[in-house]
């Protein structure tokens, strides 16, 4: 069972690397493309604005995934911090869990977004709108099996 759990943290982990590889290279592509153009050539591209705008989610949830394999998430531990030693496992369990059912939400409501933006199309490109809110089904299962597995393996929730 290790081994396989082993696999799919590999698997998802290179996934979603790619993913956020990619689409950062896209945007900051796309950016310069339209940068060149608009004040250089003086011919501005149409479509690269909302080519930017819809890699952007792209990178953003699968990167959150990351931050959640890492546990490198943007925490205010003000108060986490004050409390005894003896509280920090329970305070981070709470945070899991609070994580976790923010994670089923996010999921919970994108997914009926999406199915209502079928055949809906972005205006310039013609992409269908309901991959914005597949990016973040994807980016919070990333999420959630990182809250379960973290960084090395071990079961976390």
């Amino acid at each position: 069972m290790k081994n396989v759990r082993d696999t799919l943290d590999r698997s998802a982990t290179v996934f979603f690397n790619w993913v956020v590889v990619i689409t950062l290279s896209l945007i900051v592509t796309i950016v310069f493309l339209q940068i060149f153009f608009r004040y250089i050539l003086k011919s501005p591209l149409f479509w690269s604005e909302e080519l930017a705008k819809f890699v952007f989610p792209w990178m953003i949830f699968p990167g959150a995934a990351l931050a959640s394999k890492a546990n490198t998430h943007i925490r205010v531990d003000f108060f986490a911090g004050r409390l005894p030693k003896a509280f920090q496992p329970v305070i981070d369990r709470i945070v899991q869990l609070l994580s976790f059912i923010f994670c089923i939400l996010i999921i919970l409501y994108s997914v009926p977004l999406a199915q209502m933006q079928i055949g809906v199309y972005s205006t310039a490109l013609s992409i269908p709108l309901n991959w914005y809110s597949l990016s973040v089904v994807i980016g919070g299962g990333g999420m959630i099996f990182y809250l379960f597995w973290g960084k090395s393996g071990e079961k976390r929730l």
